[in-house]
């Protein structure tokens, strides 16, 4: 992806860039900014244990600290496996141990080769990110070697926020969403050899 496009309402803006030639998405929306890429190699990507595919940096403006409470991704394309059960975790790429207590979720998808994972029970409560602050997580398939392995062919994996109310957050007075206009958002894209 070359070049840049913004999108500009009040606060809110979204830029398409790249760097070092990895596509990058980075969102303003309200107090919170989104700064999302694929991690490794986007294509001819080896299945190992602990693939971490994604950095999602979450940054809390000055004006005050922000909370996650809420985070749905949906895997799709002909890689995620169907009727078998992987799972993901997000990580903080610091301590790399599971970002604020999160647990391990599950994603099985049907024939559709689609499926979701939701993380809203964070066991040292919802994280929150200090104002004017950053936080990075890493979105960890914990064995992408459960991911089916065509024939002769490359197998794409696709990560994104698909709804509004994928990624909910506060802002210390409202829960708030994304913007209509940011869905869906794809932010993790590769495949696999």
């Amino acid at each position: 992806m070359g070049g840049e496009a913004r999108l500009k309402d009040g606060d809110e803006v979204i830029w398409l860039a790249a760097v070092d030639g990895q596509p990058i998405e980075i969102v303003a929306t309200g107090g919170l900014t989104l700064t999302a890429s694929t991690l490794g190699a986007t294509t001819q990507r080896i299945r190992r244990v602990n693939d971490n595919i994604a950095s999602i940096d979450f940054t809390a403006s000055v004006s005050g600290e922000v909370t996650i409470k809420s985070l749905k991704f949906t895997f799709e394309g002909l890689a995620v496996p169907v009727n078998k059960l992987f799972s993901v975790v997000l990580i903080d790429p610091i301590t790399g141990a599971n970002w604020n207590g999160s647990p391990v979720a599950g994603c099985q998808a049907g024939s559709a080769r689609t499926c979701v994972v939701v993380f809203n029970h964070f066991n040292q409560g919802s994280p929150v990110i200090i104002r004017g602050t950053t936080k990075s997580i890493y979105l960890r398939v914990v064995d992408s070697r459960l991911f089916y392995d065509g024939l002769n062919t490359s197998d794409s994996l696709l990560v994104q926020f698909k709804s509004v109310s994928d990624l909910i957050w506060n802002d210390g007075a409202t829960d708030r969403n994304l913007d209509p206009r940011l869905v869906p958002w794809q932010f993790a894209a590769m495949s696999y050899e």
